[in-house]
């Protein structure tokens, strides 16, 4: 979402709300990671959704794969990132800190996994207890083209009385839609109400959730 107005030193932006999106990993790592959690549903871990989906338990980050083990390294560095003061991030973005075990880094989190089959969709929830949420995307199936939304992620203005003073070039009260793409990481404050509109298409919309809140040295 774009501002359609021109800044000023007189005009300032208040309420700040930081969404981080970017793209991780791609291809076969990916696929490797649909495997992984179409397996332990297969096995019957994890619980059905009020929205028809599946959702594995919120231990993911003690699952031992590989594949894990580095989304969740790469998702943490990037909180990390957004969270820094300038002369910290600094350093994260030099390289000087490379040699450091992205895996213990301060913070403590949960995640879990996350299928949608055809016609399942997950409610709108925030997450209270932590800073931050990720969403990662690991697969978006094969879409219905006839339907509008399909699967979206959709992120809503956390200001209930914004619609009321609709001014267009600002979306006052106009949530943020998201279009789930394999690879995408979306990472927003916690406390934001969030949802996935219906899927519809063939196969599995594969995502994973994971809570995040950094601890302070």
């Amino acid at each position: 979402m774009s501002l359609g107005v021109a800044m000023s030193p007189e005009l300032s932006l208040v309420f700040p709300t930081p969404i981080l999106s970017r793209t991780l990993f791609n291809g076969a790592f990916n696929e490797k990671l649909a495997r992984i959690i179409l397996a332990r549903r297969r096995h019957g871990e994890g619980s059905r959704l009020n929205g028809g989906g599946w959702q594995s338990a919120s231990d993911l980050l003690s699952w031992p794969e590989l594949e894990v083990k580095l989304l969740a390294s790469e998702i943490v560095a990037a909180t990390q990132r957004i969270s820094a003061a300038p002369d910290q991030e600094r350093v994260l973005n030099s390289g000087l800190c490379g040699s450091v075990d992205r895996n213990h880094l301060a913070y403590r989190g949960r995640a879990w996994a996350n299928v949608n089959g055809d016609g399942h969709y997950n409610a709108a929830r925030l997450e209270p207890d932590h800073q931050w949420c990720a969403i990662y995307h690991v697969s978006t199936g094969r879409l219905a083209p006839d339907r509008v939304m399909n699967g979206m992620l959709e992120i809503m203005d956390p200001r209930p009385a914004a619609a009321f003073g609709h001014i267009e070039k600002f979306a006052f009260g106009q949530p943020l839609e998201i279009e789930p793409k394999p690879g995408l990481v979306v990472i927003f404050p916690a406390w934001l109400h969030y949802s996935v509109h219906p899927f519809f298409g063939m196969g599995h919309r594969i995502s994973i959730t994971l809570n995040i809140t950094l601890k302070e040295d």
